[in-house]
Parts: structure tokens; C-alpha cells; sequence
């Protein structure tokens, strides 16, 4: 997956947005070319919040880890 991840528009994009390099691979990894899209979706694991609303705070992206780990189907 790491090579797919260097030369990859989409995974520029996420790096840019994300701030937290492993929460980006996994959301890539997972969603490939809705990844960026995704982010600004409600998600109802999330309580219907956005993902990228929740990457500012450290809980926030412990919610968003914790959904991207716990369950592949959500």
C-alpha cells in the first residue's frame, strides 16, 4: 500500500486535510477514490458528525480511529 500511497492525487489531498498520517492511510486504504468525499459526510457511527470536524481534537480522531478499527461494514 505504500507505494499506491506516495504518487496518488487523492492521498495529496488527504495528507493536506489530515494531519494524522496513519487515520489518512486507513481512511485511503478503506475508501480509496470516495476517501475525500467521505470526510465530509455525516456518519452515523459518528453521531451523524462529519469526520473532518473531528480530526481537530485528539477525541475526535480517537472516534474516527476507533470506527475505521472496530468495524470494516460501518
Amino acid at each position: 500500500m505504500e507505494r499506491e500511497w506516495r504518487g496518488n492525487g487523492i492521498t495529496e489531498e488527504l495528507s493536506r486535510l489530515i494531519n494524522d498520517q496513519e487515520i489518512a492511510k486507513a481512511i485511503w486504504g478503506s475508501l480509496r477514490s470516495e476517501s475525500v468525499k467521505w470526510l465530509h459526510r455525516p456518519v452515523p457511527m459518528l453521531e451523524s458528525q462529519c469526520p473532518i470536524d473531528l480530526l481537530h481534537t485528539e477525541e475526535g480522531r480517537g472516534r474516527v480511529r476507533w470506527m475505521l478499527i472496530s468495524n470494516p461494514w460501518w
